[in-house]
């Protein structure tokens, strides 16, 4: 059976962060993907939440606009995805095509977002958005105390206990402050 990712090559580099690349010559398309070993699983008490809401500021940090990026994917025929939030990670990801100048660019986006981000805009639109992510996920309330009931019992005494989506609760995303996203940052996203 083959295993695509027996093709693999790692290698740390100095600053700390660890590459892993496969290399498949010939093929016209390459996929990228990012991720960052921070998610929901991440979060402090009373902050659930934060690893998400990292992630919607991350793309909003960049050197060129969250639409000038979407753009330039699109333009050039890709995908781009920027930011899944999980328990365990949160991931980015593009698909472009196997062009030096286009890679170059699309790496220099990414770096600058995923190494260098300062998390200072659009903090309270982006804590609004994820609300409303939360709000219309549970629009009635007893669904929101059965998914609470059922983690509290099955996760009892483990972190899972604490959640019903990564992406936190209202209560817990709105004590979220500046300090705490880019010290949450700073600590998991650079190397």
């Amino acid at each position: 059976m083959w295993d695509p990712y027996a093709e693999f090559q790692s290698t740390t580099l100095a600053n700390g962060l660890t590459v892993y690349a496969a290399h498949w010559p010939g093929r016209p398309w390459q996929a990228m993907g990012f991720l960052i070993h921070t998610g929901a699983e991440y979060d402090p008490v009373g902050r659930e939440g934060l690893s998400h809401f990292i992630e919607h500021l991350v793309s909003e940090s960049t050197i060129v606009s969250k639409n000038e990026m979407k753009k330039f994917f699109k333009d050039h025929g890709g995908i781009v995805d920027l930011g899944t939030t999980g328990y365990p990670y949160t991931q980015y990801r593009f698909f472009l095509p196997a062009d030096n100048a286009i890679l170059a660019r699309a790496f220099s986006m990414f770096g600058h977002m995923l190494l260098s981000a300062k998390l200072e805009n659009f903090i309270e639109r982006e804590r609004q958005l994820i609300i409303g992510e939360f709000n219309r996920s549970y629009p009635f309330k007893f669904k929101l105390d059965l998914d609470e009931r059922e983690h509290k019992t099955l996760y009892a005494g483990y972190w899972l206990e604490r959640f019903v989506r990564p992406l936190g609760n209202p209560e817990s995303v709105s004590r979220i402050t500046q300090s705490d996203l880019q010290e949450h940052y700073d600590a998991h996203y650079t190397p």
